[in-house]
């Protein structure tokens, strides 16, 4: 059984600048998005829980580079 897999698709912004973090539920499943230098990422998770934990962990990392 696989509790975490990774969507493999990266989508590009024209603004680099952007950087976000967000958890979505589909089908099932839980999403993380995160955006950085206009490129988003995305996480799959099928647990909630860790879906927000890594969404937390994420946030902080992001936070730490706009010290």
């Amino acid at each position: 059984m696989i509790d975490l897999a990774q969507t493999g698709q990266d989508r590009t912004y024209l603004n680099p600048r952007i950087a976000s973090v967000s958890v979505v539920e589909a089908m099932g499943e839980w999403h993380v998005l995160v955006v950085e230098n206009g490129v988003e990422r995305s996480q799959s998770f099928i647990q909630r829980g860790w879906a927000e934990s890594y969404a937390s962990g994420q946030r902080r990392r992001l936070d730490s580079r706009h010290v």
